[in-house]
């Protein structure tokens, strides 16, 4: 939410009931929130946004997606909040993204399903097959029209 205001979108993603829940004092993180960890082999720093669309039964941008991505030194947060058509809200999707060893480089937080063990099987590499920049990217899909 802090990157979304930062960058002025003209239409937010966010609503302002989500907005709402996650400030002090309440602690809720949005419905349909997924977030992983990771680490990175080297330090590094960033934090940028990326929205994702979708189709669901062949219904274009039945689902918008905001990714977050956070790398504090060797550590790498990604979050992916999405909302999706009301005619579709029962229905399982699943969002789009590249190919990549993101079970072997990434631990799902959230929801929690259990426990998980910290480090994961593989490290993020600033460039090569594990590159820092595949994972900041994963969620691009389709062509770029900008």
């Amino acid at each position: 939410m802090v990157l979304e205001a930062a960058a002025k979108k003209t239409v937010p993603f966010y609503t302002e009931s989500e907005k709402a829940e996650i400030a002090p004092p309440s602690t809720f993180i949005p419905v349909a929130t997924r977030a992983w960890i990771g680490r990175l082999r080297v330090g590094g720093f960033h934090a940028g946004g990326t929205d994702t669309y979708g189709d669901i039964n062949g219904v274009p941008k039945a689902f918008h997606g905001c990714v977050t991505t956070i790398i504090v030194g060797q550590l790498v947060v990604q979050a992916l909040t999405t909302h999706v058509l009301p005619m579709f809200g029962t229905l399982p999707f699943r969002p789009n993204y590249k190919r990549g060893a993101w079970h072997k480089n990434l631990l799902e937080v959230w929801p929690v399903f259990g426990k998980v063990r910290w480090p994961p099987p593989l490290s993020f590499t600033p460039d090569g097959g594990n590159s820092i920049g595949g994972l900041i990217n994963r969620w691009k899909i389709g062509t770029d029209v900008g």
